[in-house]
């Protein structure tokens, strides 16, 4: 029984360690537009929603490491396709 515990765990260790290389694209892409709204709106939208949901999003320190960056990634593409 603790040979196959130990051999889950590290089993369980490596592949979290190997899904580290899936590659994501973490990038901003160019900003083309304003949104078309008054300046508080603007600074509401900004303190709320840019961070994760524009092109212009800080990435967090949770966003490289996977599996936690696989839901970033699709968080974040899910409100850029939304708030674009």
């Amino acid at each position: 029984m603790k040979h196959s515990i130990k051999s889950i765990a590290s089993w369980t260790v490596f592949l979290l360690m190997l899904i580290q290389l899936v590659p994501l694209n973490r990038f901003n892409p160019p900003v083309t537009r304003d949104i078309p709204a008054e300046a508080s709106v603007k600074r509401a939208l900004k303190k709320a929603c840019y961070d994760c949901h524009s092109c212009e999003t800080k990435w967090q320190g949770i966003a490289y490491i996977a599996p936690f960056s696989w839901l970033a990634s699709r968080t974040v593409n899910a409100g850029r396709n939304t708030i674009n």
